[in-house]
C-alpha cells in the first residue's frame, strides 16, 4: 500500500481480510449529451474473446475512443472491458458494476463480484454483467508517474512544515507528470468517464445504460444520469458522493463519523471493565499517531503505515471490528505492536514487499481524476488553515484527510470540471444511504437523492455500502425488484 493513499478514496480495499469477510458472507445543467459531436459516429461492435488468466466464463474487448471527445477524429485511447454474459435466454441488457475509487478497476470488480457469488442468480439470469477499466488506470490507456516522479509522500503531516515540505513534493509530482503525459492528464476525471461509457452503450447495442454504482462511483452513475438522460436504465447508487465535486467535500464531511465509530469500537472496553475512559483511550491513540509520523526510523514508519492501515478497516467495517477491540485497547495501552501483529500479520516480515512492483498503484490515475473534477489548487496556507478544521472534526484522520487534500498541488488545470449535479429530466434512479456509513455520511446520498430526483432507501446497515453484500434483505429486495422490475419499493426506510 501507498504510503500517501490510506484512505484511496473510498475504495473498499484498506485490509483485504475485511473486505473478504464482507463480501463472502453473502453467497439546471440539462443538456442531452455534453458531447457536441454525434456519439455514434465512427463505433463499431465489440470484439469479445477469452481473456488471459482469467477463467472461462469471462470475456474480454477492448474499445477505442477519442482521447478528447470534442475531437471524434483526434487522438484515440483504448478501454479495456470484460463481461460475464447472462444465464437467461432473454436478457435485459448489459449491468456496468463499479465498487468504487477515483481508480476503481471495473474489470477486476466484475470478476471479484462473480467468483464471489455476490450477485443473485436472479439478476445473474437477466443481465450480462460488464465492467470497464476507466481511462488512465488498469487495462485500458494507462497513467503512471512512478517512473519520473516520487510517489511516497508524508500521510500523515503534523504541522506547517510538514506541509510545506508535503506541498513541494506534491508540485514536483504534478510537473514531473505533466512534462510525461501532457495534455491526457487533463482528459481524465468523471465527465469524461461519462462520455466514454456513452460510446461503450453503443458499442455493445444496448439500448439503455443500467448500473450498480457503489462508493465513489456512484459520482459517474449521477453525471450520466444528468448528461444522458435518453440513454439512462436502471441505475443503483450506493454509498456514494454529493453532488458537489470538491475534494474538500470529500474528504472533510466523512471525518466526524469516523471519528466517532472507532471511539465507539473503543468503547466496547467498558463491557468488561467499567473503569474504562475510552476518550482518554483515544487521546492516547493520537499522541501515539503523531509520535510515529513525526518519527524519521524505518521501525516507527512501518507501525504507523500498519496501525493507520488496520484503524481505516476497523472503521470501514466497525461491525466485523467490535470483536477486535479488546486487541487495539491493549495495543493503545501497552504500545506493543506485537499484540496487532499477532492477529492481523504484518506486510513488513522482513521480506522485500512487492505490492507495488508494477508502479504507482493507481495514485497517479487516482490523483489525475479527482484534480480533473476540481478545479481549486490548494497553497500551502490554504492547507494549513485546512488542517486546524479538519483537526476539529477528527484528531485521528484528519492529518491523512489533509494529506489527500494535497494531492492537486501544482496539478495541470482542469478543463471541464463538473459543475454540482442537477437534474430534472433523468428517469427514477434508486440511492442507498447508510445512516451508520462512516465513509460516505448519508447526507451526501440525501442531497444526490435530491439533486437527481432519485428514490432514496435509508438503512441502518453497518459501515460503507450494502447492495448485495449481506447486509439488508430489506435493502438486496428492494434493488433487486429495481433492476428486474424497474420498481421502487413502498418505502424508503430500510431499518432492522
Amino acid at each position: 500500500m501507498l504510503a500517501q493513499n490510506f484512505r484511496s478514496l473510498y475504495a473498499n480495499t484498506v485490509i483485504h481480510a475485511f473486505l473478504m469477510l464482507t463480501l463472502t458472507a453473502c453467497s439546471s445543467n440539462e443538456s442531452s449529451s455534453a458531447d457536441p459531436t454525434d456519439p455514434q459516429a465512427g463505433i463499431t461492435g465489440l470484439s469479445w474473446t477469452n481473456c488471459e488468466d482469467t477463467p472461462a466464463i469471462f470475456e474480454c474487448a477492448s474499445l477505442q475512443v477519442p482521447m478528447n471527445h470534442s475531437e471524434p477524429d483526434g487522438e484515440q485511447i483504448n478501454l479495456a472491458l470484460i463481461r460475464h454474459e447472462a444465464a437467461g435466454a432473454e436478457p435485459l441488457g448489459s449491468l456496468f458494476v463499479n465498487f468504487g475509487g477515483a481508480s476503481g478497476s471495473g474489470v477486476e470488480d466484475v470478476q471479484l463480484i462473480i467468483e464471489e457469488n455476490i450477485l443473485p442468480n436472479s439478476i445473474l439470469s437477466s443481465y450480462d454483467i460488464v465492467g470497464f477499466d476507466p481511462r488512465g488506470a488498469g487495462g485500458s490507456t494507462h497513467v503512471d508517474c512512478s517512473d519520473v516522479a516520487q510517489i511516497e509522500f508524508n500521510p500523515y503531516p503534523l504541522d506547517a512544515n510538514d506541509i510545506e515540505l508535503h506541498h513541494a513534493e506534491y508540485s514536483a509530482f504534478s510537473a514531473a507528470c505533466e512534462a510525461k503525459y501532457g495534455e491526457y492528464l487533463q482528459q481524465l476525471g468523471s465527465m469524461n468517464t461519462v462520455h466514454d461509457m456513452e460510446q461503450i452503450r453503443i458499442a455493445l447495442g444496448d439500448e439503455k445504460t443500467n448500473m450498480l454504482a457503489y462508493s465513489f462511483s456512484s459520482r459517474v452513475a449521477a453525471l450520466y444520469l444528468q448528461e444522458y438522460p435518453q440513454s439512462s436504465g436502471r441505475m443503483v447508487l450506493d454509498g456514494g458522493v454529493g453532488p458537489d465535486s470538491s475534494l474538500r467535500i470529500v474528504l472533510s464531511d466523512p471525518l466526524p463519523l469516523a471519528q466517532a465509530t472507532l471511539l465507539s469500537i473503543i468503547t466496547e472496553c467498558k463491557t468488561g471493565d467499567d473503569s474504562c475512559d475510552p476518550d482518554a483511550l483515544i487521546d492516547e491513540l493520537a499522541t501515539r499517531l503523531n509520535t510515529l509520523a513525526s518519527s524519521d526510523t524505518d521501525s516507527s514508519r512501518d507501525e504507523f503505515a500498519f496501525v493507520f492501515d488496520i484503524l481505516n478497516a476497523f472503521v470501514e467495517f466497525s461491525e466485523e471490528a467490535r470483536r477486535f477491540s479488546p486487541l487495539l485497547v491493549d495495543y493503545i495501552q501497552t504500545m506493543d505492536v506485537s499484540i496487532l501483529i499477532a492477529s492481523f500479520g504484518s506486510d513488513n516480515d522482513g521480506e522485500e514487499n512487492t505490492d507495488n512492483v508494477e508502479g504507482d498503484d493507481g495514485l497517479t490515475v487516482e490523483t489525475a481524476s479527482l484534480c480533473a473534477d476540481d478545479a481549486f489548487r490548494p497553497t500551502v496556507n490554504n492547507l494549513i488553515t485546512a488542517l486546524d478544521e479538519f483537526n476539529q472534526q477528527s484528531d485521528i484522520f484528519a492529518e491523512n484527510a489533509l494529506s489527500e487534500y494535497s494531492r492537486c498541488a501544482g496539478w495541470p488545470a482542469a478543463i471541464a470540471p463538473p459543475a454540482p449535479i442537477v437534474t430534472n429530466t433523468a428517469p427514477v434512479s434508486i440511492v442507498i444511504g447508510g445512516i451508520n456509513d462512516p465513509i460516505a455520511p448519508i447526507a451526501l446520498s440525501e442531497d444526490m437523492a435530491n439533486a437527481i430526483g432519485g428514490f432514496l432507501i435509508r438503512s441502518d446497515h453497518a459501515g460503507h455500502i450494502s447492495a448485495f453484500l449481506g447486509k439488508s434483505a430489506c435493502v438486496d429486495n428492494a434493488v433487486e425488484a429495481f433492476l428486474l422490475q424497474g420498481t421502487t419499493p413502498a418505502e424508503q426506510n430500510c431499518f432492522r
